[in-house]
């Protein structure tokens, strides 16, 4: 759980690090952060054996995909 919320934790720092720059893109930079999500959520499955990790893959998949449709 530690690691995890370090993790979690760091990835919004260097997030907003990148946002602070003026020619970042904030929806480049919030598909990064969805990415780190699918991340998390097999960790959840390796690391505590969570049920249901296909729909919650699926649920970012959807999201991610919005967000690439929103870039292009």
């Amino acid at each position: 759980v530690y690691l995890l919320s370090f993790l979690l934790i760091l990835g919004d720092r260097l997030v907003f690090v990148a946002n602070a720059d003026a020619e970042s893109r904030v929806t480049i930079m919030t598909l990064l952060k969805q990415s780190s999500a699918i991340v998390t959520i097999l960790l959840g499955k390796f690391l505590y054996h969570e049920k249901n990790i296909t729909k919650k893959l699926v649920c970012a998949a959807v999201i991610i995909l919005g967000i690439v449709l929103s870039v292009g």
